[in-house]
């Protein structure tokens, strides 16, 4: 599922950071907002951008006083640093409040993968720190039992039984130390999975919208609440079909999601012709899995994946973004996911929309940590020792 470019940014000096003469239209935010795009497991480089906005001392200290931090998703996956940019943001969440400031963490596709138990992106490198002292034993444990769950799917059909060693090699190869511990992780009931449940994959904070991909005039025309709501109810319903087809031995923990959902269709389409299931799920979550191309958490057009206001030219860009702010009842929309060639922030459409992953994992996208900072209605660009205030403003 490897489908996201390499972008190799170019460096660029950018424009004067003179504030512009110009005069913004309206809109404001409430205080100081600072949004943060894909971080993707870069731990320095967001260290560096929180100091440099004066976010987070040295020490990992909250210092924003009653700012608010926007961190607009995919956090997880790629860099070896994910654990501790989890505790980071974790713990600014906790410690900001406290001077009357809130960081506020959005849901990106990758932690909806995540979440489905999509480990594409997930390197054995970013796994070390889950790895226990028995994860040598729990990897043994979990190829027994991949190896018997292969010898009765090929006994059904006939087929020869996979040699034992073999399978074994393969399955501990494919099972690097911390994998099972990490999975265990996400499961809702711990400590790592129960936090990304509550992740918004919508917030409006005054006539600002944030989301990781964005909207379109269809889903702009919902409420972020009820946007919200779904994804919440999608992972809930995944998490019980899953969990049940592990309990019947129908699956493994390391089950990718095609596999669950196929095996989920094979149950739901055996209950609709009569055969009787012991136990059998709920028949409203196994049919969730027929529209599951439609889920908020993997629609191509929906919040966590969209990339049209990064592939829209100006003419067709503008009429629509156009009507989604009107639907939305927004000023500006600010949003991740499309990493940046420039490695800068984009400004679109006279400041209504913000494009601000630039690439932040540095080995992988040859980017540079930013922040976009929102005082009132201007609007700056922080990057390490440079800063631009955008021309436009906030519209």
């Amino acid at each position: 599922m490897r489908m996201l470019r390499h972008w190799m940014a170019a460096a660029l000096l950018l424009a004067s950071a003179s504030e512009s003469t110009a005069e913004p239209r309206g809109q404001t935010s409430p205080r100081r907002v600072v949004a943060i795009g894909d971080i993707h497991g870069a731990i320095e480089p967001l260290r560096r951008i929180l100091r440099e906005t004066r976010l987070m001392d040295s020490s990992g200290r909250w210092t924003g006083g009653d700012a608010m931090l926007v961190q607009t998703g995919d956090f997880l996956d790629r860099g070896a640093g994910v654990f501790e940019v989890v505790e980071l943001l974790r713990s600014l969440q906790q410690q900001a409040p406290r001077d009357g400031g809130e960081v506020v963490v959005l849901m990106g596709n990758h932690e909806a993968i995540n979440l489905i138990r999509d480990m594409s992106y997930v390197d054995a490198a970013l796994l070390e720190p889950w790895a226990s002292r028995r994860a040598d034993r729990l990897r043994r444990r979990h190829c027994d039992k991949a190896l018997d769950l292969a010898q009765r799917r090929r006994a059904l059909q006939d087929l020869d039984a996979p040699d034992p060693q073999r399978f074994r090699e393969s399955c501990l190869a494919e099972t690097p130390p911390g994998l099972l511990e990490y999975l265990e992780s996400l499961e809702a009931d711990a400590d790592l999975g129960s936090w990304l449940r509550t992740l918004p994959a919508v917030v409006k904070v005054g006539d600002l919208l944030f989301v990781h991909g964005g909207l379109t005039e269809a889903t702009a025309a919902l409420d972020p609440e009820e946007i919200n709501a779904q994804a919440a109810r999608e992972v809930a319903a995944f998490d019980r079909i899953r969990g049940w087809l592990i309990s019947r031995s129908i699956v493994l923990p390391t089950a990718a999601p095609t596999e669950i959902t196929n095996a989920a269709l094979q149950v739901l389409d055996a209950l609709e012709s009569g055969t009787k299931i012991f136990e059998a799920p709920a028949l409203e979550d196994l049919a969730e899995f027929r529209r599951v191309g439609e889920w908020i958490l993997a629609d191509p057009d929906g919040p966590l994946w969209f990339r049209g206001y990064a592939r829209w030219d100006d003419q067709e860009g503008a009429p629509r973004v156009e009507a989604i702010l009107r639907l939305s009842n927004a000023n500006a929309i600010i949003s991740g996911h499309t990493p940046q060639k420039t490695a800068n922030i984009t400004e679109r459409w006279d400041g209504r929309v913000y494009l601000i992953d630039t690439g932040m994992l540095g080995p992988y996208y040859g980017g540079q940590p930013s922040a976009l900072e929102v005082i009132g209605r201007q609007v700056t660009a922080i990057y390490p020792d440079l800063r631009h205030i955008f021309r436009g403003a906030v519209n």
